[in-house]
């Protein structure tokens, strides 16, 4: 399998624009080229955007 970071794209607007920001170390944020695109990257995980995941849903918590 392959592991792929998901994320609505508020989010994915707030870390591209994070991944510009970032110094040299770039704290795991980057830019890779995939099959000829750019992709955003964390840790070396493509990070891919889902509108299923909404921002302002309820925290899921351990209730045990």
């Amino acid at each position: 399998g392959r592991y792929v970071w998901y994320c609505n794209r508020q989010v994915k607007t707030a870390l591209r624009k994070q991944a510009r920001k970032q110094v040299s170390d770039g704290g795991g944020l980057s830019y890779d080229t995939y099959e000829g695109k750019r992709i955003l990257s964390f840790d070396g995980f493509p990070i891919r955007t889902c509108d299923a995941l909404a921002a302002d849903e309820t925290r899921v918590t351990d209730i045990s």
